[in-house]
């Protein structure tokens, strides 16, 4: 099965830190050697991305936009279960907090359908 994971930061807690990085490659090679990884990539800034809305029956284009909760990365998995992208999110949480002293934040994982 396929899941998607939306990681949010809880505020602004600046540059990461590059221990993180440095600690998200050894994961990374972890979940290659796993086969879980589909695709894997941090998001640009809600402040330099559009947001497209309709409303009524117009659509307009709000060139960067601001919204609290917006995902700062985002994951594809190929699992079993979901209970195994739970997991595999933990320690991606867990690898924050052991690196980035502070930093809080939460990944929703969602099953996907179809594709």
């Amino acid at each position: 099965m396929r899941v998607m994971t939306l990681l949010r930061s809880a505020g602004d807690f600046g540059a990461p830190p590059p221990e993180l990085f440095a600690a998200l490659a050894e994961l990374g090679e972890e979940l290659k050697a796993a086969g879980v990884p589909v695709d894997t990539a941090g998001l640009a800034p809600t402040a330099v991305s559009p947001l497209v809305t309709l409303s009524g029956d117009a659509v307009s284009v709000t060139e960067g936009f601001s919204s609290a909760g917006s995902p700062d990365a985002f994951a594809i998995y190929d699992v079993a279960s979901v209970e195994e992208a739970v997991a595999w999110a933990g320690r991606f949480l867990e690898t924050h907090r052991r690196c980035w002293p502070g930093w809080s934040g939460e990944v929703e994982v969602r099953q996907t359908f179809g594709g």
